[in-house]
């Protein structure tokens, strides 16, 4: 932890830098600041510090957003969900106004930052992960997550704990893996 918290310094110093630089072009007003990670950190829970396993403090990321100019400060939206992997290019091109490609499968992130609750989100997104690296020789380790507003599946090939099945809402902490449970079959 007190590592991770260090790194947090730094990148905090670091977008310190960078916003004092906007401040002194004068263009801090007019200029959309996004900033994202590939992923969270464990941060020692459920006995983790690693960033491999699908629990939401490793697999919800940072998508913040400041726009002085088109967004409302301080605006929290926890109910969208939004993937880096296909939302990142249709956001920086609603904000520079330019038409999303129909190959393009992602939604713009623009709305529900603006605060707008019926602002398009996905239904679910997932997620897939290697868990060793490639020069381990134990064999590849992997597993695969889908999520939406309210569950959490995911699916290990290896481990003691290879199926879990979360209710976010009711146990958010993910404490009680409902795989088992003949109540949540139909999830």
């Amino acid at each position: 932890l007190w590592g991770y918290y260090r790194l947090v310094e730094l990148v905090d110093r670091r977008i310190g830098e960078l916003l004092d630089g906007l401040e002194a072009s004068g263009q801090a007003e007019n200029t959309l600041i996004l900033f994202t990670s590939d992923h969270g950190d464990g941060m020692a829970r459920h006995g983790w510090n690693q960033k491999t396993l699908f629990y939401d403090e490793v697999a919800r990321l940072p998508f913040i957003l400041s726009w002085p100019e088109r967004l409302p400060a301080g605006t929290v939206n926890a109910d969208h969900l939004l993937n880096l992997g296909t939302d990142l290019f249709p956001t920086l091109m609603d904000a520079a106004g330019i038409a999303q490609p129909g190959h393009l499968k992602g939604i713009s992130a623009l709305p529900a930052a603006a605060g707008q609750r019926d602002a398009p989100c996905h239904s679910f997104i997932v997620s897939e992960n290697n868990l060793q690296p490639a020069w381990e020789k134990r064999g590849e380790a992997s597993g695969r997550m889908v999520r939406t507003r309210r569950y959490k599946y995911v699916r290990y090939n290896k481990g003691r704990h290879p199926e879990q099945l979360f209710d976010m809402e009711a146990d958010p902490l993910e404490i009680r893996n409902l795989v088992a449970n003949p109540d949540y079959t139909d999830v």
